[in-house]
Formats: structure tokens, sequence, C-alpha cells
């Protein structure tokens, strides 16, 4: 295996377990995974793991790249969007707003 079909299957994985684990996290502990955050954001995300694992497979490093910027943008998208929602709404999500974290962004390794 070469280290570019390491490090695509390396992205794929990342990819398809990140898109299980919580993406927001509010007070009182509450977290969202992608799929709750996001109706059709979590599945997209599911299905670019599963097309970068074949590419990787196939030695398609090209395709890897656009997978890589579409979950790259689809992302940066439901982001922006969580955050535009939870400003502009009222009641508990107003209260959120000072505290939510975007999880894949604030990631603290530990030994």
């Amino acid at each position: 295996m070469s280290t570019k079909q390491i490090l695509g299957l390396l992205g794929s994985a990342l990819l398809f377990f990140g898109s299980f684990l919580p993406v927001v996290t509010g007070i009182f502990g509450m977290t969202q995974s992608f799929f709750q955050v996001s109706a059709l954001g979590g599945p997209l995300i599911f299905l670019l793991a599963v097309v970068s694992t074949l590419l990787a497979f196939q030695k398609k490093y090209g395709g890897l790249v656009v997978t890589g910027v579409a979950a790259l943008l689809l992302i940066s998208l439901v982001y922006v969007l969580t955050n535009y929602q939870l400003k502009s709404s009222s009641g508990f999500g107003a209260l959120l707003t000072g505290t939510m974290q975007m999880c894949w962004f604030s990631v603290k390794w530990s030994k």
C-alpha cells in the first residue's frame, strides 16, 4: 500500500467516524451529532466517506481531492448555518449562542 493510499483511507475513516461524533456541544453537556444538526449533511458526509474509501482502494487520488473539498465545503456550510440559526432564534437557542462549540474544531489531544 502506498503512502497516498494510506492517507486516503485515513481521511475517509475520519469522515466516517466524524459523522457520528458530537459536532455541537452546548450547556449542561448537551451534544448533537452531525446527523442531528443537519438532516442532509450527516448522510452526505457518510456518503462522501464511502466514496472516498472506494476511490482510495482504486488509487484514484484526483477523486479524493474532490471528495475532500466537498466535505470541507459541506462542514463549513453546516457550521455557518448552525451559528446563524442559533443566533437568530429566541429562547433556548439564544441561551446556547455564547456556549456553542464546534467539537471538530476544538479537539484537545491528551497523553
